[in-house]
């Protein structure tokens, strides 16, 4: 029963953002097609935040989107469609940074010679 709970719930929000995505998809194919036709890019932004490209990708465009060591947003533009790629040279050098300062972050609480201290005198540090 609770796994039948758990498929609907999961199936629901899914559905949900296939639905926004859908609309979106619509809302930015209206929105290029209301511009004059030597205004039509088929890439921009929908929803005020939200970016598309309709264009057909291009290794240049792939590779960019999705490999850009030089680029610090790990968020890019998709390549086709709308909503956003993941550039993965920023989110590897972002889950460095964010490991090492969980690393800062666990010292111990006693340096080696307080803590063999404590153990001589059952004193916990």
């Amino acid at each position: 029963m609770f796994k039948q709970k758990s498929k609907k719930k999961k199936s629901l929000f899914s559905n949900l953002l296939s639905l926004i995505s859908i609309i979106l998809t619509i809302m930015a194919i209206v929105q290029e097609i209301k511009k004059p036709k030597e205004e039509r890019k088929w890439t921009g932004h929908v929803a005020g935040f939200v970016p598309y490209d309709l264009r057909p990708p291009t290794l240049e465009r792939i590779r960019k989107a999705y490999w850009d060591p030089d680029n610090p947003q790990i968020f890019t533009t998709t390549t086709m469609g709308v909503g956003w790629a993941i550039n993965i040279p920023s989110l590897v050098k972002f889950i460095q940074i964010a490991s090492q300062g969980a690393m800062d972050l666990i010292k111990p609480c006693c340096a080696e010679k307080d803590i063999q201290e404590a153990e001589k005198s059952d004193n916990i540090c």
